[in-house]
């Protein structure tokens, strides 16, 4: 059973990352770097796919959503 799921036109791309680097039981500080570089890699080779995106965390502490400079240092600054 898959555990992870990306949806749009994009998804492929976004697949092509996910299946590389995603392992079961990740913390979300380790995935979420996985993550946005699967929207960030589907965004630059889908043109549908638009060119922003947001990203949250929910757990069962709350809900959260990451600001556009913790996005960027999650793609390593670029």
């Amino acid at each position: 059973m898959r555990k992870c799921v990306a949806t749009g036109s994009g998804s492929p791309i976004a697949y092509g990352v996910l299946e590389d680097k995603y392992k079961e039981g990740m913390k979300i500080e380790d995935i979420l770097p996985v993550v946005v570089r699967a929207v960030d890699s589907a965004m630059k080779r889908d043109i549908a796919s638009g060119d922003s995106f947001d990203v949250a965390v929910i757990t069962d502490k709350g809900y959260r959503q990451l600001e556009p400079a913790q996005k960027k240092n999650l793609l390593g600054g670029s």
